[in-house]
């Protein structure tokens, strides 16, 4: 099986991402600061060797996700919802 697409959200430095990967090969360039790492780290969370420690802390929320909790406990409006996401897509060679 390959993974073909990936999305994330509210994951450190990825407030929302969808990456569709290519067949063969595909490469994570970018500047610094501006997810690759939160990238890798939220794959191997959930698919490396850290899939069963259940290693997230607050520091894994994205920043502005971080202040939508606090505004969402601090409020009474139980009917609102946040959420934090992975979903990878796989295909079969």
């Amino acid at each position: 099986m390959k993974i073909s697409q990936i999305n994330i959200k509210n994951f450190r430095l990825l407030r929302n991402l969808e990456l569709n990967l290519e067949k063969d090969l595909s490469l994570i360039i970018g500047k610094n600061n501006c997810g690759k790492t939160s990238l890798l780290s939220i794959l191997d969370k959930f698919i490396g060797s850290k899939a069963n420690t259940n290693s997230f802390s607050y520091d894994d929320f994205n920043i502005e996700f971080q202040k939508d909790i606090k505004e969402w406990v601090e409020s009474d409006n139980v009917n609102e919802n946040i959420s934090m996401g992975l979903s990878i897509m796989l295909h079969r060679n």
